[in-house]
């Protein structure tokens, strides 16, 4: 299952983030220049993170990101995808 969240100040629609539902396919280059795609994370709890450099709320999530992925991801495969917009 992979649960799509949206950040603070990307969801100005009131909407909540769709939980048990399928996400989109969405693929993008990597840091090291190679493609990553949901699809190739199937079976692994991901966490889908949009964000933009000019959000004060967005860069105060990475500390919170880089912590959890220290301790949850290596026990249980937690993957975390930053989409830059």
């Amino acid at each position: 299952m992979i649960v799509l969240l949206v950040a603070a100040c990307g969801n100005t629609s009131g909407a909540l983030p769709a939980v048990d539902h399928e996400a989109p396919a969405i693929s993008g280059p990597a840091l090291d220049g190679s493609t990553v795609s949901l699809a190739s994370l199937r079976g692994h709890p991901v966490v889908v993170n949009f964000w933009a450099s000019w959000c004060l709320p967005c860069r105060d999530e990475f500390p919170v990101f880089r912590d959890e992925l220290a301790t949850l991801g290596p026990a249980d495969g937690l993957q975390i995808v930053g989409v830059l917009f």
